[in-house]
């Protein structure tokens, strides 16, 4: 699931120090990870307030769920995005995606076929954005194959 809207410069938020009038550069985000080995933990709506705290100061927002199992930051951002077209608001969203679990008949197809999605939203999410918000699942829940360099 990929949610996104346009969105108007705002006139009175401060220009982002770092990138103000820069296009952008292949992976220049700034990448923050919410994690922990427990669920519940408070991931999810932490990660929510800070992606939405860096679009108010005029920053270009990308998001992406690991949990996309359970869903809460993906359904975070559907709630928001529903309610910006409902009210018809001028509020700024971010490009938002989630990386579902597999459904590939081996673990080693699995994983390869999450890896491959993930680098992809990575990819995609770091040369457009100037900060990259990501949600992962507890650490008891089986781990997505992380990228390496």
């Amino acid at each position: 699931m990929i949610l996104t809207s346009a969105r108007k410069d705002r006139p009175d938020a401060p220009p982002p120090p770092e990138t103000a009038g820069k296009p952008p550069g292949p992976e220049r985000a700034h990448i923050i990870v919410f994690g922990n080995e427990k669920g519940g933990s408070g991931k999810s709506t932490s990660a929510m307030h800070v992606a939405v705290a860096l679009l108010r100061l005029g920053y270009r927002v990308g998001t992406l769920d690991l949990d996309a199992r359970q869903a809460s930051f993906t359904r975070y951002m559907k709630n928001r995005f529903d309610h910006i077209l409902h009210e018809r608001l001028d509020t700024p969203m971010p490009t938002h995606m989630a990386v579902h679990r597999s459904t590939a008949d081996t673990i080693e197809s699995r994983n390869e076929e999450e890896r491959k999605f993930l680098h992809m939203a990575l990819a995609e999410q770091v040369t457009e954005n100037d900060f990259l918000v990501i949600d992962t699942r507890s650490s008891r829940a089986l781990p997505i194959p992380m990228p390496t360099r």
